[in-house]
């Protein structure tokens, strides 16, 4: 659990990200913060992931330093070496180096003495033409209703037919649109877990290809 509590802010988006991956809400101080947490959502090699992991304190260039990092990530592979990151504007790395390279260099330190990584994450590494396709399919992140049924309909129809634009295979799955609507979901949520794929560099819409992880 985080080392310290989150406080509410009125100079930043602070709040509440509610984590599937974590089974829980994950803490966030700023939208950043909130829009990074989106993205590991979709890194199926994480097994877990905690705000406010560990609080470090320590001399730098002797003088006393302390500092939180923002995240740790666990990944599902036990050879790879758990992430310590920060989530940081790239203004403001520059605007603030002197006040933050003491702090990194704390991180640093420890995360080579426990064999962890450490990793600063900003703006660019975040934004990019992805995350609003993102946004939309998280929502259908959790299971939907019939979805079991839902899916082999799906499967089945890029197995036979090969990759579809979205509208012919709503067009397969059912005549009408209210039926192809309650497809949609099941859509979704397979796009989520990476059961069938498209290219998210685009804003999904019904020309988009959507196919098999293989196909």
């Amino acid at each position: 659990m985080p080392v310290r509590r989150i406080p509410k802010t009125f100079r930043s988006i602070s709040g509440r990200f509610p984590s599937i991956i974590n089974g829980r809400c994950i803490g966030y101080e700023s939208k950043l913060e909130r829009d990074y947490y989106l993205r590991l959502e979709f890194d199926k090699s994480i097994a877990s992931y905690e705000e406010q992991p560990i609080r470090l304190a320590g001399v730098v260039a002797g003088k006393s330093v302390s500092y939180t990092p923002d995240c740790l990530i666990k990944f599902l592979d036990p050879g790879k070496a758990h992430r310590l990151v920060e989530v940081k504007f790239q203004s403001e790395l520059i605007e603030k180096a002197a006040e933050l390279e003491p702090r990194f260099s704390l991180a640093r330190a420890y995360a080579c003495d426990h064999s962890l990584e450490f990793v600063i994450a900003t703006d660019k590494d975040i934004y990019d033409g992805i995350l609003d396709n993102y946004r939309l399919i998280y929502r259908f992140g959790k299971v939907p209703r019939y979805f079991d049924t839902k899916r082999r309909f799906i499967v089945q129809a890029l197995k036979v037919h090969g990759p579809l634009p979205l509208k012919d295979l709503l067009h397969l799955l059912a005549s009408d649109r209210i039926s192809q609507s309650c497809f949609m979901p099941s859509i979704y949520h397979l796009l989520f877990l990476g059961k069938i794929v498209a290219n998210l560099d685009k804003p999904i819409d019904y020309n988009t290809i959507l196919r098999r992880p293989n196909g």
